[in-house]
């Protein structure tokens, strides 16, 4: 599975949706001067899509760089929200929210792990040591969180007497085709226990991550302890 192919499938999903402009490569240069290191290539594709914005209520993606000074971008992103009373480290760059309290921050760091290859952290808005493992990788991330979206977009339309609700469900379903995901999890029934279903689904988009159910209330890791999970148990 590849960015792209994700991206192909919010596309199909929902061709009338208006993206966001993409990142030029100058403000792609320009954030990674600010950040001090290279976009890991994933979330640079990413950007090249679309530069910051809403993406299909998966992501709410932080654009490359700050309007202004007070404003929030990508590049300040750790900054801002350290200023707000969180308690990022500096291994983790903030780069979305899930429409809620939490943000979502991919480790930096090379790690020594065969598994985690710059992993997805969800950080909550309380005391040092509110962190989970949410991804073993960007685009698995992206996967299972796009599979589950479809999945749910679909329940909201099957049955519909709207009158663009069957052109939707056809949409919906080429997405899901796109992503090859199995006819098992498309069922509407399996929302009777949306948490087992999301379970299922993460599951099968990234086999690797521990728990395909990890909260960052529940897990409170602290950076000592990432960089142990990772294989990195260097000092700080």
């Amino acid at each position: 599975m590849t960015i792209k192919t994700i991206i192909d499938a919010w596309v199909a999903s929902d061709p009338s949706y208006t993206w966001s402009p993409p990142a030029t490569e100058a403000e792609i240069r320009a954030a990674e001067e600010q950040i001090g290191s290279p976009l890991p290539p994933p979330l640079r594709e990413l950007y090249q899509f679309s530069n910051g914005g809403d993406i299909m209520d998966v992501v709410f993606l932080f654009q490359l760089l700050p309007n202004n000074i007070s404003s929030l971008g990508l590049s300040n992103s750790t900054a801002m929200f350290n200023e707000l009373g969180w308690h990022n480290p500096q291994e983790i760059l903030l780069f979305a929210t899930n429409g809620l309290s939490e943000a979502y921050g991919i480790w930096l760091p090379e790690t020594d792990s065969e598994v985690f290859k710059q992993p997805i952290i969800e950080v909550a808005p309380t005391d040092e040591g509110c962190m989970a493992v949410v991804g073993t990788n960007l685009t698995s991330f992206l996967l299972g969180r796009t599979a589950y979206h479809l999945v749910f977009e679909i329940d909201n339309f099957d049955g519909s007497k709207k009158p663009d609700a069957s052109k939707k469900l056809k949409q919906l379903q080429i997405a899901l085709d796109i992503l090859q995901v199995p006819q098992t999890f498309r069922h509407v029934e399996f929302f009777d226990d949306s948490d087992h279903h999301f379970s299922q689904i993460i599951k099968w988009a990234d086999p690797s991550l521990p728990n395909p159910c990890a909260s960052s209330y529940i897990q409170e890791y602290t950076v000592t302890d990432l960089k142990k999970l990772f294989g990195d148990s260097r000092d700080d």
